[in-house]
């Protein structure tokens, strides 16, 4: 799927400029909005109920929701473009979410996003630990990627300041990034052939979902806030590259870096 890139230097820039796209979704873009799975009612209203979030990758990985009560909302006014409303205290505490169950090997993610409360951006995965970014809600800090065991959850020490348009970057063992600032990396890592695998060596590498932790029935973390894009490469991007998408979010969505 085509999309407009963002001018830097009079060059327009595209995610998809970069090899082994793996997942871009983005709020700004109308055509990739829909209020049910089958993708016949589109969402373009404040607060219309998003069932499907479109995949632009061109890799298929659409993310949804089947049950109404568990779908965000469109948000027309929060961040500098259209952006995804996620209410974690909604649904005893389940909040709202979307998924895809074949979406794996998610490795250098970058996300724009706003956050109001707590919770958990991108989960993948079985374990309850599998997640990109955890806002645990006690204190400024409290952000962490990585999964259970075999891969170590790893602590940013990354202050991630609620109320605030925020780019967060990072590729589950070299790096998290807030608004293009490094943050230091806690503990031991065992990189297995598979990130996502865990309890042994048995695949966690599940799915992928958006508002909360990975597949846990009883401790989702949801996600309170905004979120207008996501955007996942299958390896380990350079540093070159990683600015590139990281100034493409800057100038997209006006988040100083």
């Amino acid at each position: 799927m085509a999309a407009a890139g963002v001018s830097a230097g009079g060059v327009a820039f595209s995610p998809a400029d970069i090899n082994d796209l793996h997942l871009w979704l983005d709020a700004s873009d109308a055509s990739t909005l829909f209020q049910d799975t089958s993708k016949t009612t589109s969402a373009s209203a404040n607060n219309d109920p998003i069932g499907c979030w479109a995949d632009k990758s061109g890799n298929g990985f659409d993310h949804d929701q089947s049950t109404n009560a568990y779908r965000p909302y469109l948000n027309t006014s929060q961040m500098n473009l259209n952006s995804l409303s996620f209410n974690g205290s909604l649904n005893s505490n389940y909040g709202q979410w979307l998924e895809n169950s074949t979406c794996t090997d998610n490795i250098t993610w970058f996300a724009a996003f706003h956050l109001t409360n707590s919770g958990v951006l991108v989960g993948q995965g079985a374990s309850i630990n599998g997640y990109l970014l955890f806002h645990s809600g006690t204190g400024g800090q409290s952000n962490y990627m990585g999964t259970n065991a075999g891969y170590r959850n790893a602590n940013s020490n990354i202050t991630m300041s609620r109320n605030v348009d925020t780019i967060c970057s990072g590729d589950m063992v070299n790096f998290i990034r807030r608004n293009g600032v490094q943050a230091p990396m806690c503990g031991p890592f065992n990189t297995t052939p598979n990130p996502f695998d865990y309890n042994g060596g048995v695949s966690a590498d599940i799915g992928t979902y958006i508002g909360r932790r990975g597949l846990s029935p009883t401790n989702h973390q949801p996600f309170d806030g905004y979120i207008g894009e996501v955007i996942t490469y299958d390896r380990r991007l350079s540093s070159t590259e990683i600015g590139q998408v990281e100034s493409y979010l800057s100038k997209k969505w006006s988040i100083t870096i």
